[in-house]
């Protein structure tokens, strides 16, 4: 089964039940420097500190309300929603701290992975090269895991990737993605991903069998990962209409 919604995933989580959700695997908004985003973003002196293509990208991220962020409103909501805590967290580095005192706070276990990507915006002389981000994995007593059967790098804390696609501003592969659901999730299991972008949680989740809930406020990124995962063509016009698919019989 799979549930994709277009709107607010705040308003959509309200309407799923209570310990329903087996995984969550999202890569969420992230939150940047203020100096970086906001008016100043393409003046000279940021352009030279962190890079054109840089820019760029976070003037992208920030047109989707995606530089800043709070992560203990989506984890207090989604505690509630799952059968037990399990879930993975794309952030950068300052919202690491946040995460793991979130995991104090309640009692769960967490891990740190990595993700090295493989084509990083280059260095400046300002900082070293920005080629890492971080996954959290929150978990509960008793929440599923195994590598049994599968590739050794399947539960490593350390991956090197890289996305061709490029679809989204923040997109993340495929392959690394199912990765986390092959590890923490049995077939049939629901898997939710409240800020789904383009939809590479999705694909990961149908090819691997699982049910998949997404929730994206984006129109045209809903529309781009409902054809995704559906194996439709590309769709990226903003102004086409989103048709909503209707609910379905997954509770």
């Amino acid at each position: 089964m799979t549930d994709l919604l277009n709107g607010d995933c705040y308003e959509f989580l309200k309407t799923i039940p209570d310990n329903s959700i087996d995984l969550v695997v999202t890569d969420p908004p992230y939150e940047f420097n203020a100096k970086v985003t906001g008016g100043g973003m393409f003046s000279d002196k940021n352009a030279e500190r962190y890079g054109r293509k840089s820019i760029r990208m976070l003037n992208n991220l920030e047109k989707l309300d995606s530089t800043t962020f709070k992560p203990s409103d989506i984890l207090d909501t989604l505690k509630w929603k799952m059968r037990k805590f399990y879930g993975y967290f794309f952030c950068n580095k300052t919202l690491v701290p946040d995460y793991l005192n979130w995991s104090v706070a309640n009692k769960f276990t967490y891990d740190i992975l990595v993700m090295a990507k493989t084509n990083p915006i280059p260095a400046h002389s300002t900082h070293h090269c920005s080629d890492l981000e971080y996954i959290i994995l929150i978990r509960d007593k008793g929440t599923y895991f195994t590598g049994s059967g599968l590739e050794q790098d399947c539960y490593k804390k350390f991956y090197q990737t890289n996305c061709q696609k490029r679809i989204h501003p923040a997109e993340k592969p495929v392959e690394l993605l199912k990765r986390f659901v092959q590890v923490s999730s049995k077939e049939g299991d629901v898997i939710l991903d409240p800020f789904m972008g383009s939809g590479s949680t999705g694909v990961a989740c149908k090819e691997l069998n699982r049910n998949f809930i997404g929730i994206e406020k984006d129109k045209n990124y809903f529309n781009i990962a409902r054809n995704r995962i559906n194996d439709l063509p590309f769709i990226t016009n903003e102004s086409e209409t989103v048709i909503v698919k209707n609910r379905n019989t997954l509770f």
